[in-house]
């Protein structure tokens, strides 16, 4: 079975803090009834600084502020997410973020490949971890490495060197072949009209395009059965 996660990453960001929970209801809804397995955000929290800070991190700031949502805003889609039956998970570049990540009941915490080598690690939780800027020097004792290429668009198919593929090249072939040859971790970036996606908009799956990834992974689960 490929575990299909639908990275709605800032997608949910706007001016108006009342409407961020209301944008992030609406994509957790679209992907569950997709059928994706579980949907990811980029968690962003004021005043902290990140612990895996790259160059122009301060033009993108003004976008993540247009994203944070408080402690118990995340609690609650957290909630929507169960009545949905999909997984809410995080990617957290902060170190409180990232404590608060898992305090969320996703069977995996999702470490973007910027985050892979400095994250602080807890032991005691499973970490899917993208590839695209290395490989972490201190493991924890349960991770799964994730396949994917530091530009975007990406180019890459998955090469099956590595369980997961974090893909971000739009193209819905890409993820396609990657169920069809057996990937277990497939990271796809996904909107819905109606949220801005901001710089991610041409690597973004719709709704219909995440459906054919999760229609043919349960169509080849159906056959092997």
């Amino acid at each position: 079975m490929t575990y299909i996660i639908a990275e709605a990453g800032t997608n949910h960001a706007h001016k108006k803090e009342e409407r961020r929970k209301e944008l992030a209801s609406k994509l957790i809804g679209a992907a569950a009834s997709a059928g994706a397995d579980a949907i990811k955000f980029q968690l962003f929290v004021p005043a902290e600084n990140l612990f895996c800070p790259l160059p122009g991190d301060q033009e993108r700031f003004y976008r993540w502020a247009d994203t944070m949502l408080t402690r118990q805003e995340w609690l609650s889609l957290e909630y929507i997410a169960a009545s949905n039956r999909i997984d809410l998970m995080f990617s957290a570049f902060q170190p409180s973020g990232a404590l608060f990540a898992e305090e969320i009941s996703s069977p995996f915490i999702k470490v973007a490949s910027r985050a892979a080598i400095d994250y602080p690690y807890n032991r005691d939780y499973c970490y899917l971890i993208s590839t695209g800027f290395g490989r972490p020097d201190r493991s924890p004792a349960r991770y799964y490495l994730m396949q994917c290429e530091a530009k975007y668009p990406s180019t890459e198919k998955w090469r099956g060197e590595m369980p997961g593929f974090s893909d971000h090249s739009g193209d819905v072939a890409i993820g396609l072949d990657a169920i069809e040859r057996g990937v277990s971790f497939l990271e796809v970036h996904f909107n819905i009209p109606g949220c801005d996606a901001g710089p991610d908009a041409p690597v973004c799956l719709q709704p219909a395009d995440l459906k054919k990834l999760c229609e043919r992974r349960n169509a080849l689960m159906r056959m092997a059965s």
